[in-house]
């Protein structure tokens, strides 16, 4: 079998061909996570940044390093952290050593990984977290895989790049810009063969070799010279030759730190004329203002104040306000706005700035970014000139651009407006969130600090749509959160309502459920109190379809009938919405009928006002509850219009969900075949759409059918693949549901262990979860273990208590099957006359159901237990 996957852009495809029962996709089972690697590195495992431009010296530890680093036929993994102040070079020899190794054959073949954790700076340092769910997205993790908890991402992203190096593609890993050994120790690997290197300014306690980087040696400095400027003007610049005492001068003035000396070279590369002895004359002058500074990096320092010194006005002032920019880059466009020039200027200015490396061009054109030293630099500078600079306004600036670049994007996308917009199309407004996302997350954070608690409500507002649809759970929380802070500063109960609504769904989409619900009960009382009868009703039918998610099905019901009572004069649609809503959660509490009911009902008035895509979710729904009362004949044909729906709709993701429930139905009338391709095109529409939570549901529904159709070694692997996906997701309640299923499997393949196994865990869940019903199943199917196994004792002791439960839920059948299990257990240990009752009593209920076969076996076990009993 073949599966194809694509994600993202759709260019990144994922074929995983399977034979001999492997697994497709990326595989977590139990604590221990098993991954099937994709057959293509993911491009970004060969995102370095640009080899240096420029290096000098640092033999003896380029050498070392590329010694740990090759291959190690010990197993040894290199673990290298090299430390050193600021600009000494320690990013540059990392670089450098990560380059030549990568160029040497077979050393790395799986690529490298690299992330800056900015751990310098307080207001853009990267989280472990935040760097790790970089880190899994790079290695082929879909976003939705990428579990919320630290821990959870740490044993996921080692346990990936442990299953790279035994598939033969050994990966190098660059942690640079490092300030603690508690941001290192989640991102380092656990297994003996990915190599790493660290970088920071201080000396880690990480057990890893450690190169404390000292400054370059005088002539080592001047070559670095020599070398940026024969790189820029060719080897007919002699400049460093003829002026060696300028020239070595200047090295010391720089403190011989690499970053400084770069610095000075450029701008001697930029101004061909211009003498060494200029260069340090004013360095000289520079090191006179700071010779009251003891810190170290006081030459780092004067070289700043060099490059800034040779700046025209306008240059000066825009790298002043560059600082105000939250993000890790800026546009020219959101520049020109900062300082209030054209764009066409903000390019020039910008490329000035970049030649007298004060910042980076960016990895497309137009956009630009500050190395941490130099950003605090300029942050300074403009915190001394504000006045002159204006610097509140040019924040308000920038805050507005922001605010309203992001409110066109939006709207182009939604086609809320005809007006004319600033996006050509629905794609370039999607491409400038995409592109914008960190800026405008923290520009929600800058409006609030800067008093604009209104416009970063607004706007908060605006991108819970753009997080939703690109599933940017992480972003929509910590927006939401600052913006919720910010509505209650202003007062306002109506908009603090909403913010509590859109802050609860984020939640809902993570699946945290219990805060959502929270907070969504506190939107619903801000509406009360406002008098906002419609938002009430509104946010209470949302409440109710989280409360079905987490599974509080009577309380969905009260709540969503509430709701019914406050939108009875809202709109059409909203109605449709409350009462599939409704239905839903009928159906979860077994009032089929009601159910049925209540989604013909909005399916009807879905019809009615054109709504095709609310009457597909009504169908859906109630194809769902008619396949549970036994009416097949109408789910198929419900289910089949829905599939037509969402087909005519584009929506792919619905369709992928009516698939599931189609071919689940189908395979109850045993129309296995059918059932198992319409579960294919199932599985592999949801993985197009990349919808893990749906694609798990797809898979476990599959694994069902497949042990239908008596394919039980196929089955397991589809139940597992199943319990991973959910375990990922934190869905515990369907990875209960799939291990229960397999193992089932397992018990028809008579690998009892291995099911008891199963049965339990499954067991565990749904005790978590507060769902009785389905722990006295697993728990029945452990005693069915326990006494294929021999474990009389044990099987009786808990089957016990579970007879009782599955009478109180009026579960028959499986009432029935612990009677004669526990029976067939009495009967063994001799125990005979409580045998007989037991197995009496399970006949009976065969009988009444109709179950013959069973009734039949029950019988036999029953005779035996008779002449056991006479016999005694």
């Amino acid at each position: 079998m073949t599966d194809e996957v694509r994600r993202g852009d759709g260019n990144d495809t994922v074929s995983n061909k399977i034979t001999g029962g492997l697994f497709v996709g990326a595989v977590i089972q139990g604590r221990d996570i098993t991954v099937q690697l994709p057959e293509q590195i993911a491009p970004a495992l060969s995102g370095l940044p640009p080899r240096p431009r420029s290096f000098a010296g640092r033999k003896d530890q380029l050498a070392e390093l590329l010694e740990a680093l090759a291959p190690d036929q010990s197993c040894r993994a290199a673990m290298a952290a090299i430390s050193g102040l600021p600009g000494v070079g320690k990013t540059q020899l990392a670089l450098q050593a990560a380059y030549r190794a990568l160029d040497e054959p077979d050393w790395f073949p799986g690529g490298a990984l690299f992330v800056d954790l900015q751990g310098y700076d307080d207001e853009r340092r990267l989280s472990p977290n935040q760097a790790l769910g970089s880190f899994l997205r790079a290695l082929a993790i879909p976003r939705e895989h990428v579990p919320d908890e630290l821990e959870d991402r740490a044993r996921l992203y080692r346990t990936v790049l442990s299953t790279y190096a035994e598939h033969g593609r050994r990966i190098l890993v660059i942690i640079d810009n490092a300030c603690s050994a508690a941001q290192v120790r989640p991102l380092l690997p656990s297994d003996a063969s990915t190599a790493v290197l660290i970088t920071s300014r201080g000396t880690l306690d990480i057990d890893a070799r450690l190169y404390d980087l000292a400054v370059l040696t005088s002539s080592e400095s001047v070559d670095l010279i020599r070398q940026v400027l024969w790189r820029a003007r060719g080897y007919d610049d002699t400049r460093v030759d003829d002026a060696p005492t300028d020239a070595t001068e200047i090295a010391q003035l720089c403190g011989q730190l690499p970053l400084a000396l770069d610095i000075c070279a450029a701008l001697l590369a930029d101004m061909p004329s211009r003498p060494l002895v200029s260069v340090k004359r004013s360095l000289l002058e520079a090191h006179t203002r700071l010779r009251y500074l003891c810190r170290e990096d006081r030459a780092v320092q004067a070289s700043f104040d060099l490059s800034y010194e040779q700046l025209t006005a306008s240059q000066a002032r825009l790298f002043r306000l560059l600082p105000l920019n939250p993000g890790p880059d800026i546009s020219s466009q959101a520049a020109a706005h900062l300082a209030d020039i054209d764009e066409d200027l903000a390019d020039e200015v910008l490329t000035d700035l970049a030649r007298a490396h004060l910042v980076d061009p960016g990895d497309v054109w137009g956009r630009w970014r500050m190395h941490d030293l130099i950003r605090l630099y300029a942050d300074g500078c403009g915190r001394r000139h504000a006045h002159e600079d204006l610097r509140d306004q040019a924040n308000l600036r920038l805050i507005d651009h922001y605010d309203r670049t992001a409110k066109a994007a939006v709207d182009r996308i939604e086609a809320r407006s005809e007006s004319p917009s600033l996006f050509a199309d629905h794609d370039e407004a999607l491409a400038w969130l995409e592109t914008e996302r960190a800026n405008l997350v923290g520009i929600v954070t800058v409006a609030a600090d800067d008093g604009r608690d209104d416009t970063a409500v607004s706007l908060a507002a605006d991108l819970s749509w753009f997080f939703h649809r690109s599933r940017y759970l992480d972003d929509w929380v910590e927006v939401g959160t600052t913006a919720l802070a910010a509505s209650r500063r202003i007062g306002d109960r109506d908009g603090e309502g909403r913010m509590l609504s859109n802050l609860g769904s984020a939640l809902k989409e993570a699946r945290r459920f219990e805060e959502s619900i929270g907070l969504l009960e506190a939107a619903a009382s801000c509406f009360r109190e406002v008098g906002d009868v419609n938002s009430e009703g509104a946010v209470l039918c949302n409440l109710g379809a989280v409360m079905v998610d987490a599974r509080q099905y009577d309380e969905a019901v009260d709540v969503l009938k509430s709701s019914m009572t406050k939108l009875s004069g809202a709109s059409p649609q909203s109605e449709v919405v409350m009462l599939t809503n409704l239905g839903l959660a009928l159906t979860s509490t077994r009032r089929y009928e009601e159910a049925v009911s209540v989604l013909a009902g909005a399916a009807s008035h879905a019809r009615r006002i054109g709504d095709r895509r609310r009457e597909g979710m009504s169908l859906l729904g109630l194809g769902e509850t008619w396949a549970k009362l036994g009416r097949f004949e109408d789910a198929v044909n419900a289910l089949t219009v829905a599939m037509e729906i969402f087909q005519e709709t584009g929506e792919r993701r619905r369709e992928g969900s009516v698939l599931s429930i189609l071919g689940e139905t189908l395979g109850q009338v045993n129309r296995t075949d059918e059932a198992l391709e319409v579960l294919a095109t199932a599985v592999a529409v949801l993985r197009d759409v990349d919808d893990r939570q749906l694609e798990g549901r797809a898979l476990a529904i599959l694994g069902s059918i497949l042990r239908q159709a008596y394919r039980f070694e196929e089955s397991i692997d589809t139940q597992r693949e199943a319990a991973s996906i959910f375990r990922g997701i934190g869905d515990y309640y369907r990875k209960g549901v799939a291990l229960a299923e397999a193992g089932e499997v397992l018990q028809d393949l008579r690998k009892f262990e291995e099911a008891l196994d199963a049965h339990k865990a499954a067991a565990a869940i749904f005790h978590t979860s507060g769902d009785i019903h389905n722990e006295a199943l697993a728990q029945a199917s452990i005693g069915a273990s326990l006494v294929e196994l021999k474990y009389f004792d044990e099987a009786i002791a808990v089957l016990t208590p579970v007879v009782a439960t599955l009478r109180e839920v009026s579960d028959a059948a499986c009432e029935g099957v612990a009677l004669a299990n526990r029976g067939f257990a009495l009967r063994s240990i001799r125990r005979f006359d409580e045998a007989v009752v037991n197995l009496a009593s399970a006949a009976a209920i065969f009988r009444e159901i109709g179950d013959q076969h069973r009734e039949y076996m029950a019988a036999i076990n029953l005779s035996a237990a008779l002449q056991g009993q006479i016999s005694q």
